[in-house]
């Protein structure tokens, strides 16, 4: 039987069970650190952040089942973490890997020089822009999920995300056309 993610939390807390925590972690590892990877944009800064995400998780009890899921819930650390390490260090959060989008239809890119594009757009998308793509596509959060995190309707996250999009689109476009 699998476990919810919301289970496996409170069986670690409650009762210190590790397997549950090793169950979370391996479900969580590696769309958690392209996430933050993709905010922060340096490999050794992200490992760092990603590090203090679990060390957040593994000291806090302050997950409360309700309306906000648990991925909902490790994402809105991860993304205060990197938002801390933004105010600690004054950096740009830009990306440095590449993003791949549902709704930008593979035969608009031929391989990796739009990967390169698509990496370039989504690096210049303003900040708020850039978190909810990130979190849409790299978390797999819907956008209800998202509006959650910041507290804010899901209308201006849906307007966010297809900004995000139509300015990749866009720039993945104006790239093809140049080369």
């Amino acid at each position: 039987m699998e476990h919810s993610d919301e289970d496996l939390y409170f069986r670690y807390h409650r009762s210190g069970d590790l397997q549950a925590f090793n169950q979370l972690y391996e479900r969580y590892k590696g769309a958690l650190y392209r996430f933050i990877l993709r905010m922060i944009g340096n490999s050794a800064t992200a490992e760092e952040v990603f590090q203090e995400v679990w060390a957040s998780l593994i000291k806090s009890n302050q997950y409360r089942q309700g309306p906000g899921s648990f991925k909902t819930f490790v994402y809105t650390i991860a993304r205060n973490k990197a938002i801390d390490h933004y105010r600690r260090n004054r950096i740009q959060l830009v990306s440095d890997a590449y993003v791949q989008e549902e709704q930008i239809e593979e035969s608009e890119w031929d391989g990796a020089d739009q990967a390169q594009a698509i990496t370039k757009a989504v690096e210049a998308l303003p900040a708020e822009q850039k978190e909810v793509f990130l979190l849409k596509v790299e978390a797999e959060m819907s956008l209800e999920e998202i509006a959650q995190m910041g507290g804010e309707s899901r209308e201006a996250i849906k307007s966010r995300y297809r900004y995000a999009v139509a300015k990749i689109r866009k720039w993945v476009s104006e790239e093809n056309n140049d080369g």
